[in-house]
């Protein structure tokens, strides 16, 4: 990156048809990955997966439920 015109241009800018890719930010994505990788840690057992993550068995079965959906 330079000054140019007391602006920071990025050398990289020219090439405006490149785009990165899209990433979902959201709560709820995050929490979804969340809970399939602990629960996958957990040997896809729902009372181990519910304490590491301190949630109680139903609330984790209402999350796999959402993430049985996708």
């Amino acid at each position: 990156m330079r000054l140019k015109g007391g602006k920071l241009v990025s050398s990289l800018a020219s090439n405006n048809n490149e785009r990165a890719p899209s990433i979902d930010l959201s709560l709820a994505s995050a929490v979804k990955r969340r809970v399939r990788v602990v629960y996958e840690q957990a040997n896809q057992t729902q009372r181990r997966a519910a304490k590491l993550l301190a949630i109680s068995r139903s609330t984790l079965a209402r999350h796999l439920r959402g993430v049985a959906q996708e």
